[in-house]
C-alpha cells in the first residue's frame, strides 16, 4: 500500500517535484523582490511599479490579448467573452483621468481575484492528476481557503482608511465600513482554514493525500496573510501580483 501511495504522489506533480517546487510553488519567493527593493535598497514606489509593469504586467497583458484575438478558434467559440474586453482600455483611460481612486480600487480588487483564480486553477491541475474521486466539498474548501487568506487584514485596513496606494486611500462603499466586517471576514477565513486542516488529515488517513496541491495551498495562504502586513501596500501587492 505504501509503495502505491508513493507512486501516486510522484505522479501528481505537473512536471516533477524539483520543477514544480522551483518554478510554480517556489515562485512565491518572487513576491519578496519588490519589497526588498523598496525596504532594503530604497527604490522608489514609482520605479518598482514601472519595473513590474515592464517585466511582468505588460508582457502578461499583451500575451493574453494576443493569444485570444489572434486565435481564430477562440474568436469563433468565445465571442461573448472576447469582444466586450475591448471596452476595458477606454474605461481605464477615462478613470485614470477622472477618478483615479476608483480605478485603483477596481484594479487592486480584480488583480487579487485574478491571482487567486490562477492559483485555484493550478491546485485543480494537481487534483485532476489524481484519479481518486474528489467531492464538491473538497473543492469548495480548497477554493475557500485560497480566496479568503488575503482579506482579513486587508479588510481591516480598508475599513479604517489605512489602505494606501501611491498616497491615495483606497476606500470601500460606506455601507461596508462597519466594525464587524473585518471580524466576519476573519471568521470566514478561519472556518475554511479549519475545514482544510480537517480535510487534509482525513485524506492522509484514507490514503488520498495530495502533497503538491496541499503545499501549493498552504504556501498561497502564508503569502496571502503576510502581504497586507506591510505599510506600503502598493509595493506589497505588486510583489503579490508578480
Amino acid at each position: 500500500m505504501s509503495a502505491v501511495a508513493g507512486t501516486r504522489t510522484r505522479d501528481l506533480w505537473l512536471h516533477s517535484p524539483k520543477f514544480d517546487l522551483t518554478f510554480l510553488i517556489g515562485s512565491a519567493v518572487i513576491a519578496a523582490v519588490p519589497l526588498t527593493l523598496y525596504y532594503t535598497f530604497g527604490v522608489s514606489t514609482t520605479a518598482i511599479n514601472y519595473l513590474v509593469a515592464a517585466l511582468v504586467g505588460g508582457p502578461h497583458l499583451y500575451s493574453t490579448y494576443g493569444m485570444t484575438f489572434m486565435d481564430g478558434n477562440f474568436r469563433r467559440n468565445y465571442p461573448m467573452v472576447l469582444w466586450p474586453s475591448l471596452i476595458i482600455p477606454p474605461i481605464v483611460m477615462y478613470l485614470a483621468l477622472n477618478n483615479l481612486t476608483l480605478l485603483l480600487t477596481m484594479f487592486f480588487f480584480w488583480a487579487s481575484i485574478h491571482v487567486l483564480h490562477q492559483l485555484c486553477y493550478i491546485a485543480d491541475c494537481y487534483r485532476h492528476k489524481d484519479p481518486r474521486p474528489r467531492s464538491l466539498w473538497n473543492r469548495l474548501v480548497d477554493y475557500g481557503l485560497i480566496f479568503t487568506g488575503l482579506y482579513p487584514l486587508a479588510t481591516q485596513k480598508l475599513i479604517t482608511g489605512k489602505f494606501y496606494v501611491a498616497s491615495t486611500v483606497i476606500r470601500v462603499p460606506q455601507f461596508v465600513q462597519q466594525p464587524w466586517v473585518p471580524w466576519a471576514v476573519a471568521g470566514v477565513f478561519l472556518f475554511f482554514l479549519g475545514a482544510f486542516v480537517v480535510k487534509t488529515v482525513r485524506e492522509w488517513k484514507e490514503d488520498r493525500f495530495n502533497l503538491p496541491a496541499t503545499v501549493l495551498i498552504l504556501t498561497t495562504t502564508a503569502v496571502s496573510l503576510v502581504i497586507p502586513t506591510f505599510s506600503n501596500l502598493d509595493v506589497a501587492f505588486q510583489g503579490y501580483n508578480t
